[in-house]
């Protein structure tokens, strides 16, 4: 599913059965810094939950980016670019990934999202 965030709708619940944008962090997994340095994507909680999948080869599987939290979880995507893969674990244990699709903006990030039971 496509999700847009922008700096007044920069969180992201991605446990729900339609992720959607929303403008505070309650119940939210993760959230674009509009206002940081660098546009950088992370989880509300200070976490090591965040992968950066390789950007060649197929779209990662769950298990794929299960692996890649595990092993090099981190608390950031660092700086986003557009077709930058993420794989992110969510606040109640679900796998998501995530996958920009346009170039990340101060005014916009847009990506596809997967997120697995």
């Amino acid at each position: 599913m496509k999700i847009t965030l922008k700096p007044d709708a920069h969180y992201v619940d991605l446990d729900t059965s339609s992720p959607f944008a929303q403008p505070g962090s309650k119940g939210s997994d993760a959230f674009v810094g509009f206002n940081l340095p660098d546009l950088a994507l992370g989880p509300i909680k200070s976490a090591d939950v965040v992968a950066i999948a390789p950007p060649d080869g197929p779209e990662p599987t769950r298990d794929d980016c299960a692996q890649a939290i595990a092993k090099r979880g981190t608390y950031t995507s660092g700086e986003l670019s557009q077709g930058m893969r993420v794989c992110l674990q969510t606040d109640e244990g679900h796998t998501a990934y995530l996958r920009i699709t346009s170039v990340p903006t101060r005014s916009a990030v847009a990506f596809e999202a997967t997120v697995w039971e």
